[in-house]
């Protein structure tokens, strides 16, 4: 599982500096926490959980998923004995983060009446806002790594204006080779939208529970 160290060691390689001679480890993570934040709202990854529900409570409480949206819900819901065509009851979010179910009668707090959530969440990356596990992909993790090297690129552009450096770039070069990887990976991030929105009729498969 790839983690946050060895993902500031591809920026720095892609940078072509692995020794940290421009850009610091803080720089680097700094970059992959707006990078990782991008790519979640681009493409949030697909998740799903079986909740507890209480008795006589129609309020759940989502803040521990982190969810950015809910897409689905199935209830009442008995892992042990799946229905073969789940109920979905229709439902309202009252704020961010609490759910308020809609059933025609109020949950029971059973493990035979729980709640199975479909959602979309952030990616995370293992060691990076504390997280331990790495949700994205090889080919999320190539965009993650470009969308960090196109900020850090613009951040040494911007750390030379009005300054006499010792590098053989000019000012001008740097602004340009800026530039250049930030139209690359704003024509990644493109393409990956169209991959997307091509795909949306398509079978979508939902991880299982963490």
């Amino acid at each position: 599982m790839t983690d946050l160290a060895q993902t500031i060691a591809r920026v720095a390689a892609d940078l072509q500096d692995p020794d940290h001679a421009y850009w610091s480890t803080a720089d680097h993570e700094a970059n992959l926490r707006r990078a990782l934040a991008h790519y979640s709202l681009l493409n949030p990854r697909r998740a799903q959980q079986v909740l507890p529900t209480s008795a006589g409570q129609r309020e759940i409480d989502l803040s521990p998923l982190g969810a950015l949206e809910v897409v689905d819900l199935w209830y009442p819901w008995d892992p042990d004995h799946p229905p073969a065509q789940p109920g979905r009851p229709p439902f309202i979010l009252l704020d961010a983060t609490t759910l308020y179910l809609e059933s025609d009668g109020p949950p029971q707090g059973t493990l035979q009446d729980q709640l199975r959530l479909f959602y979309l969440a952030p990616h995370t990356l293992s060691g990076l806002n504390g997280a331990t596990l790495t949700t994205l992909d090889e080919a999320g993790l190539s965009l993650l790594v470009l969308l960090a090297t196109a900020a850090a690129a613009m951040q040494r552009c911007q750390s030379t204006i009005g300054r006499v450096t010792v590098s053989n770039w000019t000012a001008g070069q740097l602004l340009e080779w800026a530039q250049a990887r930030q139209r690359q990976a704003d024509a990644a991030c493109e393409a990956l939208r169209r991959r997307l929105a091509s795909a949306q009729e398509a079978r979508v498969t939902w991880e299982a529970p963490l």
